[in-house]
């Protein structure tokens, strides 16, 4: 009896002593030990991942679902699902940023399987006032969660650690693997675009600051981290994880919804390379047909000396001249309005637009306006980003990238001049990004 009672109280204080051990370690050493399945160190590292984080995945379920109980099912999923893909995460310094994608996924599921009893229980709040001040409390805001899920990867994971997670720069720099000073640039870089995106949404840009820190009311309770522990032990070892029934259905949505994510990134990888492949046979059996040009012939000139290209050829130049126009329309409209992008892929379509109909265009004059045309577009992304840099909302450095393919565009106008002396200039047009036709003028401006 004595020696079974010892055996125990030594097996406690290893425990105790491990715990404590384990708690200093960063994310990618929890992962590592916990995929070793090393039973009581396995579930010490699962414990000490769900301790460190759980504040908050549990204030994001709880900002998007607004009550309490849904927000513990979803919690409760985000953490079996790091449990069956552990040994899928690549890179486990940016875990937190990853557990808050799949807790903002898991807490739409949720929404969406239970969308007539939250619409029940929302009308229940709005007149006694009681369920939405429970739901609101430690709860993120759901306007700050969206652009926060906006951001870059590299913008993101910093904001997750050190304002929805309270870690000091220093313990994010170890978390991230990367130096303190490239955390505080992207910290300073992810405020000034969650500064813009909030003041246009009408929303203060403190919210972001005020969500910082795991707040004590979004703590884990302790039946729900004993459930959620057991469970991801459960699927560990190979068993079922023991769940209740709308748990496992949530689950099972949202491991679909992650799949179908990634089976459409594949499709799309597997239609580029298709598409690049067809034109690449093409071109080869126009060659090989004769239509080549002889070996001893220079390369075409982007500007001057292009013969007509051979119908099959013009067909592929015209459809790659209209992909390209949709893609710097879309690239320049949201530039304009929601700054979430560099200016450097709108240059690049810009430019890769204007190539493509230079090929097709045989008249020097028809040249100029091409070149000239992509030379207004490149003043216009610089205008946009001098004003985006003026107020703080933008990178000075993204000014100074617009002003780089501005004077690059006003090189190639320049050129594009002194290949054709004799041809009179154009006048100057811009050419704006397509936009959704607007309501009609008012009566008395028709009139007049």
């Amino acid at each position: 009896m004595e020696s079974r009672e010892s055996r125990h109280i030594l097996r406690s204080v290893q425990s105790l002593f491990s715990v404590g051990s384990v708690s200093a370690l960063s994310d990618g050493q929890l992962l590592e030990r916990f995929l070793r399945n090393e039973d009581e160190t396995a579930e010490d590292a699962f414990a000490v991942l769900v301790e460190r984080h759980g504040p908050m995945v549990r204030r994001v379920c709880l900002g998007v679902l607004r009550d309490s109980h849904a927000a513990e099912d979803a919690v409760q999923v985000t953490f079996l699902i790091l449990a069956r893909k552990a040994g899928s995460i690549r890179n486990h310094g940016s875990l937190a940023s990853w557990l808050y994608g799949v807790a903002r996924r898991a807490a739409r599921e949720a929404r969406l399987a239970s969308a007539h009893r939250a619409a029940h229980e929302q009308r229940v709040a709005a007149m006694s006032g009681k369920v939405a001040h429970e739901a609101d409390a430690g709860a993120l805001v759901p306007e700050v969660q969206e652009e926060v899920d906006r951001l870059p990867a590299r913008y993101r994971a910093p904001i997750v650690l050190c304002y929805f997670e309270g870690l000091t720069h220093e313990q994010a720099a170890v978390q991230l693997q990367v130096p303190v000073g490239t955390v505080k640039i992207r910290l300073a870089r992810a405020r000034g675009r969650l500064r813009g995106r909030l003041a246009r949404r009408g929303l203060a840009p403190a919210l972001v600051t005020s969500c910082c820190g795991p707040a004590a009311s979004a703590a884990v309770p302790t039946p729900l981290f004993n459930a959620t522990l057991r469970a991801a032990m459960h699927i560990t070892a190979g068993r079922a994880a023991g769940v209740s029934a709308p748990v496992a259905a949530l689950e099972g949505s949202v491991s679909r919804s992650l799949a179908m994510i990634k089976w459409k990134l594949v499709a799309a990888t597997f239609v580029s390379v298709t598409a690049v492949s067809t034109c690449a046979v093409l071109l080869a059996q126009q060659a090989g047909a004769g239509g080549g040009r002889p070996a001893s012939e220079p390369p075409p000139q982007v500007v001057k000396g292009a013969p007509p290209a051979e119908p099959v050829v013009a067909t592929l130049i015209e459809a790659r001249a209209d992909t390209a126009r949709a893609v710097f329309e879309q690239l320049m409209q949201r530039y304009e309005h929601t700054l979430t992008i560099p200016p450097d892929d709108t240059a690049l379509w810009s430019r890769r637009w204007m190539e493509e109909q230079l090929r097709l265009t045989p008249k020097p004059a028809d040249k100029l306006v091409l070149v000239q045309a992509h030379l207004e577009r490149a003043k216009r992304l610089e205008k946009i980003a001098d004003q985006y840099a003026k107020t703080g909302q933008g990178l000075v450095a993204d000014s100074l990238k617009a002003k780089y393919f501005r004077l690059e565009a006003e090189q190639l106008f320049a050129e594009a001049q002194a290949a054709y002396p004799g041809v009179p200039l154009p006048v100057p047009k811009v050419v704006e990004p397509k936009r959704e036709p607007g309501p009609p003028p008012p009566p008395a401006a028709a009139a007049k």
